[in-house]
């Protein structure tokens, strides 16, 4: 957009794992603190940026949108690149948490489900804080349940050792069932599972009550 003093400016907001990596400049650390708080409150957060763009480089990087429009083929990567291209070197400006309450009948529906045996899965893009919260304020995790994660690991091993002991203790407890778990996913963990351990992972998600899948 352009502002009244004629300058081109470039809004940029999305979840702060993506968006806190392409700032250079200004709030980082305030705005990364502020989302965890807000986070660790269940609410759902942006963070938002902004860059300066010259004249000139407003003449650029309206040329690579034309490019992807027009393109015939690889169009998608054409446009990723161009994306990367133009959202760099941000400046942070900071970031929001909004509550999202629950539908009505939510916490019902889910408690009925799994009365009748099914076993849920949540995929969410929500940061881990509020996922997490989130799962336990409409009974997807009960107080009860013990819950474990699998988050941050990009190495096939280290995903294989947590899941492998996990599974261990759950085969064991299979047939008595009096203990309840619940496992946690991050999305850099879940795409290491399906490109190296995907059976494994599989295997070990079966034996828990609730599988959550977040950011």
């Amino acid at each position: 957009l352009k502002d009244p003093t004629g300058k081109i400016l470039l809004l940029c907001k999305g979840a702060e794992s993506s968006v806190l990596e392409i700032c250079d400049s200004g709030c980082v650390d305030v705005t990364r603190k502020h989302v965890d708080d807000y986070a660790a409150e269940g609410l759902r957060t942006l963070v938002f940026a902004l860059r300066e763009i010259s004249p000139e480089d407003y003449v650029e990087v309206e040329r690579l949108m034309t490019d992807c429009q027009n393109a015939i083929s690889d169009r998608d990567q054409k446009e990723q690149l161009a994306f990367r291209t133009i959202e760099d070197r941000l400046c942070c400006i900071g970031a929001t948490g909004v509550e999202d309450r629950l539908q009505d009948g939510v916490y019902e529906t889910i408690s009925a489900l799994k009365e009748g045996g099914v076993k849920l899965w949540v995929l969410t893009g929500d940061k881990m804080e509020t996922a997490v919260n989130i799962s336990q304020s409409c009974n997807h995790f009960t107080a009860s349940m013990k819950l474990h994660f699998l988050t941050a690991r990009r190495d096939a091993d280290s995903c294989k050792q947590t899941l492998e002991s996990l599974l261990k203790l759950l085969e064991g407890t299979s047939r008595e069932r009096a203990q309840t778990y619940g496992l946690i996913v991050d999305g850099t963990s879940l795409a290491t599972c399906f490109a190296t351990c995907p059976n494994l992972f599989l295997r070990t998600t079966l034996l828990c009550t609730a599988v959550l899948c977040c950011r």
